[in-house]
């Protein structure tokens, strides 16, 4: 069993005028590279295996956006755009929902459409 929980995350807050490359690129390397570094070890043999997860927990700045956080918010978003992506290469939502350790989700939606609305 292959499972893979990846919620890193540092900042380095400055408003985009007084942001450095070196803020950006910290930035980056943690949030987003540390993301793709992780799930690349484990991929392949998730693949052949025919199972595991990959959970990555980004933030809402992702989604909104903040002051003084460019880099961040960037790199979270990044993280939510990495997963769909990866999901539309490797994902089995319906073999998971009709298993047993599936049981317990009901009422929920879920956007099983191939990637086509992510």
């Amino acid at each position: 069993m292959i499972q893979v929980l990846l919620n890193a995350g540092i900042t380095s807050d400055k408003t985009f005028q007084k942001m450095d490359h070196a803020s950006w690129q910290t930035v980056l390397a943690t949030n987003l590279d540390g993301v793709f570094n992780c799930t690349k070890v484990f991929i392949d043999n998730m693949v052949t295996s025919g199972w595991g997860r990959v959970v990555n927990i980004t933030s809402v700045i992702g989604q909104i956006g903040n002051f003084g956080q460019v880099n961040y918010a960037a790199s979270k978003a990044g993280v939510a755009a990495f997963t769909k992506s990866l999901a539309q290469e490797v994902a089995r939502a319906c073999m998971y929902l009709c298993s047993a350790d599936g049981e317990y989700i009901t009422g929920s939606e879920l956007k099983i459409n191939g990637g086509l609305y992510m």
